[in-house]
């Protein structure tokens, strides 16, 4: 469960059911727990978390209920990629404002009526399929006077065909020029509908009902089929005006991670992140994955990146970092300061980081000797980064750049001279030594 979540502990069902009286008739085992799976029971606690917690009424229209806390689950890790991702001239964090798009929101519209709890001043677009569930969706919205915040639109089709699209290309491109959508998400159907055990009792979970209609749960190909497509359209969005930030989907199976990955790095795409989430302490409970990737170049911090306790080693995305033990934020600045030109810092709310940026080699020797002589220097790209406080001293992050070679040549280097003797105080590496 996210640290951040409200459900991170254990949910009091008497309390709850005191907030949310309808509840009451379905508590068991001394008010401790309810029956997950009655369906009855578990429509309930639903609506009852939704509305003491969120305020938020929500009528699920016969489709499927959704569980809170994943739910909540999936809105906080975009809420951390987001705030860790922001542009290097944006140094208010959290991300208070950003624009959404939910893929498929179902009839409850979960997913963008938490997000704008979660983040007032977030706004959401929405689609769906279904005709009936796009209906509900819309109706949600409204009775939780959110219409402002929240648009609901049917899925699009590609071009004159009946083909249905993952991505709604048409809305994306008729977006004003200046638009940024920050992010899409989207829960797909797990199962592959053309299997002969898609879905059935025998590969849901045991713990809890499933209230689903077929569509909701699986898809010719599954997930993998469906996530593909996502990729492939989003590809068509890489060299076009249209500015999306991240590209984010939930998995259901583990082994999906491997085709989706190779699909990625095929297409030269190596800005990506793979988080595992779970709804159980201790890594235990119901396990989703998330895949997220970006054609933009600020990149996310190892804990996103690889968050959750991901173990395929394999597929992991590049990330950068080193910790300069024994050495202060002051120390570090000075450093970085005493270049002078070609270097800008951004300082954040949080007084334990900063955010850089070299438009280009600024600090090796040889980059040094040729702007003595006047020459040109060679664009390399640039790097970001972030320096953050640490019980060891301080991390340094790559935060921003095509190329993981520039920012190791770029850390090394502070590193050193951040180690050097200052003041008649020598820092030696790997000893406990007095911060500076």
């Amino acid at each position: 469960m996210h640290p951040r979540s409200p459900y991170a502990s254990s949910i009091s069902f008497a309390l709850l059911a005191e907030r949310y009286p309808e509840l009451k008739q379905y508590l068991i085992h001394n008010s401790h727990t309810i029956d997950f799976q009655n369906p009855a029971a578990v429509r309930c606690l639903s609506a009852a978390l939704l509305k003491s917690d969120w305020n938020l009424d929500v009528d699920f229209g016969g489709k499927i209920v959704p569980g809170v806390p994943s739910r909540l689950n999936y809105i906080l890790f975009l809420q951390d990629l987001l705030d860790s991702t922001l542009p290097r001239t944006h140094s208010t964090k959290p991300c208070s404002t950003a624009t959404g798009l939910d893929i498929g929101t179902g009839a409850s519209a979960i997913y963008p009526l938490l997000a704008v709890r979660s983040r007032p001043a977030w706004k959401m677009y929405a689609t769906e399929l279904d005709p009936t569930s796009l209906s509900t969706a819309a109706e949600n919205v409204g009775r939780n006077r959110l219409e402002d915040k929240i648009t609901v639109l049917p899925a699009e089709t590609d071009g004159d065909s009946t083909a249905l699209r993952v991505l709604p290309l048409d809305l994306l491109t008729s977006l004003p020029p200046d638009t940024v959508i920050d992010f899409t998400m989207c829960n797909p159907p797990f199962f592959d509908s053309s299997t002969p055990s898609a879905p059935t009792d025998k590969v849901l979970p045991a713990k809890a009902v499933c209230e689903a209609t077929p569509s909701e749960l699986s898809t010719p190909g599954g997930e993998v089929v469906f996530v593909t497509q996502m990729i492939l359209e989003s590809l068509r969005l890489r060299a076009s005006s249209v500015k999306v930030r991240w590209f984010t989907t939930l998995l259901g199976h583990k082994a999906s991670v491997e085709p989706l990955v190779n699909l990625l790095r095929e297409n030269a795409v190596t800005n990506y992140a793979i988080t595992r989430l779970t709804t159980g302490a201790n890594w235990k409970g119901t396990v989703r994955w998330v895949l997220a990737w970006s054609f933009g170049e600020v990149r996310p911090p190892v804990e996103i990146a690889r968050g959750g306790g991901i173990t395929m080693k394999s597929f992991w995305p590049e990330v950068g970092e080193l910790v300069i033990p024994g050495v202060g934020m002051k120390r570090v600045l000075e450093v970085i300061e005493n270049l002078k030109s070609g270097v800008e810092v951004f300082k954040t709310t949080d007084k334990n980081e900063v955010w850089g940026w070299c438009e280009r080699d600024v600090w090796s020797r040889k980059a040094r000797r040729a702007m003595q002589r006047g020459e040109e220097l060679r664009d390399d790209g640039g790097v970001g980064w972030r320096l953050v406080r640490v019980e060891e001293g301080m991390r340094v992050v790559w935060r921003e750049g095509r190329d993981r070679v520039p920012f190791e040549s770029w850390s090394g280097w502070v590193r050193r001279e951040a180690l050097k003797k200052v003041e008649d105080k020598e820092v030696v590496v790997g000893m406990e030594v007095e911060k500076l």
